[in-house]
Formats: structure tokens, C-alpha cells, sequence
């Protein structure tokens, strides 16, 4: 794994939540990405780990961040995998379901495979557009 952050080898040996937890105490970037262009939040949604997705949210991993370069983001590949735990988790940490990949695709069009988490995908779009202010609604329709 040359070139991958000590975060990301930890994730891939399946490490603890307590070592993941010691190697930020002892600095590591919650922001890292390894060489493939994989930021360390989408990494541990593809594992599977809900435990080091939520301690990473809490220690500010921006839940915006995209592989590179399709552009992916932890909610994108979540929805991808029905991981409805992590889906939760990112939905509660403000990540949008509307940001597109490189292919054009929102997070919502992932989970078009899996009912449920469909169904927490629109629900939290509804609540996105709800709270979106007028100026950027308009944006929004003038790029559809």
C-alpha cells in the first residue's frame, strides 16, 4: 500500500476503532487520501465500518469529500452498497444528496437498488430542499 495514509492501511487490515482513534490522537489527517484518490471517509463506507465512519464524522472528515476521478462521495458509495447505517450516519453529518459523480449520478441514483435506503435518500432530499434558500432552488432548476 505505498503511498496510502496510516489511517487507510489501518482500514484495510480491518484495525479497531481504537487504533483508528490513537493514530488521530497521535495525528494523522482524518482528510487523507491515498494514492488511488480515495479519501479515508469513503474508505471505511466500503469496508463497512459504521464505528470509524461516525468517529470520523465527529472528528470533522469533511463528508464532502470525492474520489478522484469519479468523483464519488462516502454517501454516493454508501448508497451504492444499501449500507443503511452509513447512510444514517452521513445523512446526520449534512452530506448532500445532491451532488453528482463524474458519471452524472446523485447519491439517490445509487440507491436505486435498495428500497430502503431509497427511501432515506428522498426523505433526506425533501428535507434538503426544504431548507435550501430561494437562490440556490433556482440554480438548481436552471441546471435540469
Amino acid at each position: 500500500m505505498a503511498g496510502a495514509s496510516l489511517l487507510h492501511i489501518a482500514l484495510e487490515r480491518n484495525d479497531t476503532l481504537s487504533t483508528i482513534e490513537a493514530l488521530v490522537e497521535d495525528g494523522a489527517s482524518v482528510h487523507a487520501f491515498d494514492t488511488r484518490g480515495e479519501p479515508l471517509l469513503v474508505r471505511a463506507v466500503r469496508a463497512g465500518r459504521a464505528d470509524i465512519v461516525d468517529f470520523l464524522l465527529r472528528a470533522g472528515c469533511n463528508v464532502h469529500a470525492q474520489t478522484h476521478p469519479a468523483c464519488l462521495t462516502a454517501l454516493h458509495v454508501a448508497a451504492d452498497l444499501g449500507d443503511l447505517d452509513a447512510i444514517r450516519l452521513l445523512l446526520r453529518a449534512r452530506a448532500s444528496c445532491s451532488m453528482r459523480s463524474a458519471a452524472g449520478l446523485t447519491p439517490i441514483a445509487e440507491a436505486r437498488r435498495d428500497a430502503n435506503a431509497l427511501r432515506l435518500m428522498l426523505a433526506a432530499a425533501e428535507e434538503e430542499l426544504l431548507a435550501a434558500p430561494a437562490a440556490e432552488l433556482g440554480a438548481l432548476a436552471d441546471a435540469t
